[in-house]
């Protein structure tokens, strides 16, 4: 396959296809999409799909999150 090959090439880790897809949702949720339009984006009948697969926490996200809240309440 030729993913295996430049990775080789790079001296790169092995990276499956499929890890794109994960990178990706997470890069697109951290960059501020939607669940139901990445949810719509990768296909899938069930937000719960998406959610419980496909999104993760990335640590900028997760040190925003006091942000967001102090934001909402206006301290």
């Amino acid at each position: 396959m030729w993913l295996i090959q430049v990775a080789k090439q790079a001296n790169l880790p092995r990276i499956k296809v499929h890890g794109f897809r994960h990178t990706y949702a997470t890069l697109a949720i951290q960059a501020g999409m939607n669940i139901k339009q990445l949810q719509c984006q990768l296909g899938h009948d069930d937000v719960q799909t998406t959610l419980s697969v496909y999104s993760g926490l990335t640590e900028i996200v997760k040190a925003k999150t006091a942000d967001v809240f102090t934001s909402l309440v206006n301290f």
